[in-house]
């Protein structure tokens, strides 16, 4: 859940050209067990952007397996200066 929620958090980052958001909700489902020493990999897609949230998929992947898949909703903070 750490690997999606930081993955989409980095992505909405990107898309928001803001340094600070936080996480308002994330729903995860696996789907499968991944096994030690695999190496797990994610593609972030932004579903929506607005002012102030940003709403993302990813799927965790091994190999061509899903193993995960997870949606959030990430809030646009102000930075304070």
């Amino acid at each position: 859940m750490t690997f999606a929620d930081r993955a989409c958090g980095m992505a909405a980052r990107f898309v928001s050209g803001k340094p600070t958001l936080a996480t308002v909700q994330l729903d995860t489902h696996f789907v499968e067990a991944g096994k030690i020493g695999e190496i797990l990999t994610t593609r972030p897609r932004v579903v929506r952007s607005t002012r102030s949230l940003i709403f993302i998929t990813a799927e965790v992947t091994v190999d061509k397996r899903c193993i995960a898949m997870a949606s959030g909703v990430f809030k646009i903070l102000k930075n304070e200066s």
